[in-house]
């Protein structure tokens, strides 16, 4: 640990938290040169170590000249306070606005006076710093991929100079008791910097630029991402217990004595019992932040009902908002929808789990009455996102990669949803920004008496059905068109078999879905669209985002 002296410029963020010895003197791990602070109000919340019952000092100043900012400067704004028994202190720090303040750098200073010694120079950590939006991106092995194996990855890379976005990367770790400190340094986005950042945390951030007013606003990016890992794995301990006698009891029946691991599961860094959570979540507590990214959730096809993940992530992203102390009105959520690899039917289990949080009243996803919904959240589609699975050099299979390569219409998508929650939080989204809704559907018969399915669409949402993009399997195989083996669409008889069906776009705001088989009109009780693992084909708006999978009973009406 280096020791800090009075006008020295503080280089990097050290591991641990940064402390001179002689008094102690330390800031959190996610404060060093070159970090992003959030923008706006609330403020943010700076904190450390210092000797028990010292006076610490915190004091933001316009410019980046880190060796002249303190409390006495004339523009600075400051904080106070006083380190506690255990040495610990934090203040909260107003934050400028960027809409009203031009000032691009600032200082951040943080200084303290020894109560045994209070006329001895006090200690200065001194940062440079910039303010704009925080986003914390998580999950499993989608959220981990880095830019390398991406599709157009030379592209992306070689123009990735975007001093205005700053990375920090939780580097991975398991703890069987919560952190407070981590190692991470941040770092301006250069081609060097971001080829080993996630793919889709970064992507999304320059889709943002291009969506926002300020497209060179500052972004900070903070990726805590693990591969082969369940939704438990980012739980803290009292987060599981809740979720514990909650989610995994159905009704009548005792709870489990523990929630159980994925098959996937490395017992030997007891993923399951919060020891991820520890390391790589806890300590980023309470940075404030402006949103979180999350896509994970195919560790958990292989146990989880739809009920039991939806559950399970509700109870994760309460805890989270909870412990950053924000709200759901300035905390928007996007979760990134698994996308399109074969899984033994298990996928669209925890797809449904995925758009049951939403908070909307289209309950129709699956039409589960105990889902729990998570206030001012969204989901971006990619199932149709496929991506081929290399055995070797140009030897793909026929089943999909699990990883899809096509994270710049990930990233474009998750920007859309996440720029609409920020611009109207709690606000329901529009097909525009989530893709085709439905809002009624309803068994008719055409002359010769024989049935078809009529789907009412919310309006604005421009529909075209297609195969689905960057499939490399349905479309050499289907060279008429879509038809019955690669329609998305099935329905169902009175004994709940599901049969073949083919969707057509009509004019207006409207779908027919026809039976491919001669069925009586009573019999048709229920519509279902892409509940399969791998789709062939979509049904888009005039964005490109396609719709959600759904399954409604006949006649159906949005609540």
């Amino acid at each position: 640990m280096l020791a800090m002296r009075l006008n020295l410029r503080l280089l990097c963020c050290a591991s641990l938290v940064h402390t001179a010895p002689a008094t102690l003197l330390g800031v959190g791990s996610l404060f060093g040169t070159d970090m992003v602070l959030q923008q706006g109000e609330g403020g943010n919340v700076i904190w450390g170590t210092s000797t028990p019952g010292s006076s610490v000092s915190v004091a933001r100043c316009d410019g980046g000249e880190v060796t002249t900012c303190s409390t006495a400067t004339p523009s600075a704004i400051t904080a106070t306070a006083v380190a506690g028994p255990t040495g610990a202190w934090e203040v909260l720090l107003q934050a400028p606005s960027l809409a009203t303040e031009t000032v691009a750098t600032y200082t951040l200073s943080v200084s303290g006076t020894v109560a045994r010694n209070p006329t001895a120079a006090p200690p200065i950590l001194a940062f440079n710093v910039t303010y704009g939006d925080v986003i914390l991106c998580s999950g499993q092995s989608n959220m981990a991929l880095s830019l390398v194996p991406i599709y157009d990855s030379n592209s992306i890379i070689a123009a990735a100079n975007h001093p205005e976005i700053k990375l920090f990367a939780v580097p991975t770790g398991s703890s069987p008791q919560p952190r407070t400190t981590l190692t991470g340094t941040w770092t301006p986005t250069t081609p060097e910097t971001v080829k080993t950042f996630s793919a889709v945390c970064y992507l999304t951030a320059l889709a943002l630029q291009k969506l926002r007013s300020a497209p060179s606003a500052p972004i900070g990016l903070i990726e805590s991402a693990v591969g082969s890992t369940d939704v438990q794995s980012w739980m803290s301990a009292e987060a599981q217990e809740r979720a514990r006698l909650s989610c995994w009891a159905p009704s009548g029946q005792p709870p489990p004595a523990s929630l159980p691991p994925s098959e996937g599961h490395n017992a030997a860094t007891n993923d399951s019992a919060a020891q991820i959570y520890n390391s790589m979540i806890n300590p980023l507590f309470p940075y404030n932040v402006s949103a979180i990214l999350w896509d994970q959730g195919e560790d958990n096809t292989h146990y989880c009902t739809t009920r039991q993940y939806n559950c399970l992530w509700a109870s994760m992203m309460a805890d989270w908002r909870q412990r950053f102390r924000r709200t759901s009105a300035n905390l928007p959520i996007v979760a990134v929808q698994l996308g399109g690899y074969a899984d033994k039917g298990n996928v669209s289990i925890i797809r449904f789990a995925q758009t049951d949080a939403l908070p909307q009243d289209e309950s129709y996803f699956i039409s589960h009455l105990d889902r729990i919904p998570v206030a001012n959240s969204a989901v971006a589609a990619t199932y149709d996102l496929l991506s081929p699975n290399f055995k070797g050099p140009q030897q793909p299979t026929l089943s999909p990669w699990i990883h899809c390569r096509n994270k710049s219409e990930v990233g474009r998508r998750v920007a859309i949803a996440l720029n609409a929650l920020q611009a109207a939080p709690n606000t329901p989204q529009e097909p525009s920004t989530m893709g085709p809704l439905v809002q009624a559907a309803k068994v008719q018969l055409d002359s010769g008496g024989l049935p078809f399915v009529v789907l009412n669409m919310k309006e604005g949402a421009g529909l075209a059905l297609l195969p689905v993009q960057r499939c490399i399997i349905c479309c050499a195989q289907a060279p008429n068109g879509i038809n019955a083996t690669y329609s998305p669409f099935q329905v169902s008889n009175r004994a709940g078999k599901w049969l073949p069906a083919v969707g057509e776009v009509n004019p207006g705001s409207t779908l027919t879905v026809r039976p491919v088989a001669t069925v009586k009109g009573s019999w048709v009780t229920a519509v279902r669209y892409n509940v399969i693992d791998v789709p062939q084909c979509a049904l888009y708006n005039e964005d490109g985002i396609p719709a959600f999978p759904f399954q409604l009973p006949l006649p159906w009406s949005s609540p």
